[in-house]
């Protein structure tokens, strides 16, 4: 009976060492106040380290990032590359002339395996429409699912960002 114990126990952590599913989430509040663009994005550290390790050999880890500045710039670029908020304008078509860069203001990493990455960027004008792009870690993990929060004026839309749905174009006036 021992045995068999031991042999289930080994079967089932041998499942315990990976995960199935990966996730990251994003809150963006407009302040129209401040008049900009401020954010936080929530993943899992490991899954990021990866991901910018097979882009740069020479990236450093997460860990140097607030002080290695080529690290720093890496995770900015990624971020910005796929994590994109585009303000469509009224008589073009959706071409990124408008994108919004977010400069990156810090990192939390925390013991648990998560890193919270905060972010800002400067908008002056209130914008109508966004479309916004949040497809991080697809490309490396095709079960990657990432959740947005979005807030204005007091008021939250949450919208879901799947494989075959990475771009979607979000109404302020309908939050």
């Amino acid at each position: 009976m021992r045995n068999l114990l031991f042999l289930t126990l080994l079967f089932c952590s041998s499942f315990s060492f990976g995960h199935e599913f990966f996730f990251a989430f994003a809150e963006v509040e407009f302040d129209e106040l401040k008049g900009r663009f401020e954010a936080s994005v929530t993943l899992t550290s490991h899954d990021l380290d990866q991901s910018l390790r097979s882009m740069e050999p020479n990236f450093k880890g997460l860990y140097k990032a607030e002080s290695d500045s080529m690290s720093r710039n890496l995770v900015e670029r990624e971020i910005n590359r796929h994590f994109s908020i585009v303000i469509p304008t009224k008589n073009s078509v959706l071409d990124g002339a408008n994108a919004i860069y977010f400069h990156l203001e810090g990192i939390e990493i925390e013991l648990n395996g998560t890193i919270h990455l905060y972010l800002s960027a400067e908008h002056r004008t209130v914008p109508e429409k966004l479309e916004v792009t949040f497809d991080l870690l697809m490309d490396e993990f095709p079960e990657q699912q990432n959740k947005l929060t979005l807030i204005y004026r007091g008021k939250k839309s949450t919208n879901v960002f799947l494989p075959n749905q990475r771009t979607q174009l979000i109404e302020l006036t309908q939050i």
